[in-house]
């Protein structure tokens, strides 16, 4: 009898153990963290998010238009240009990251006024193009200017 006793007892010991295991293991295997567990993204975050695209987008553009696939004066380069300043302040770039931001946007300015020059002496657009150019180059000096005197 005390045989079948110890059996009992050992039978009911490895249960118990093989039960602690399994919830051991089970325990440890945590679902991922859901959608909306996830702390929802700052102002800051999505600015990053929109300067990615806005970078995307001005390289893209810029192709577009030393390929003569894109009109520089249809003002899609200028606006993905105004959009990449707009979304660096947002993220709270400093006065030296925004000055080195619009001497970029003063540079591909001038790069898209000689595109247009260019244009314009084979006779494929007019000078109101060039003006466009010029002017928008004209307009991020003033930007440029505004910010240094900050």
């Amino acid at each position: 009898m005390t045989w079948l006793m110890r059996r009992k007892t050992l039978a009911g010991a490895a249960a118990l153990f093989l039960v602690t295991a399994g919830v051991a293991v089970q325990g440890g295997r945590q679902a991922p963290p859901k959608a909306e567990d996830a702390p929802p993204p700052t102002a800051r975050d999505l600015a990053r998010q929109q300067l990615e695209l806005a970078d995307q987008a001005v390289d893209v553009t810029r192709r577009l238009v030393e390929a003569g696939r894109a009109n520089a004066s249809d003002g899609t380069l200028l606006l993905w240009e105004r959009r990449r300043l707009e979304a660096l302040r947002k993220t709270g770039a400093g006065k030296a990251e925004m000055i080195a931001a619009l001497e970029k946007y003063i540079e591909s300015m001038k790069h898209l006024e000689a595109i247009a020059e260019a244009r314009r002496e084979r006779a494929l657009t007019t000078s109101l193009e060039v003006y466009d150019a010029r002017f928008q180059r004209l307009e991020g000096e003033i930007w440029l200017n505004e910010e240094k005197a900050r």
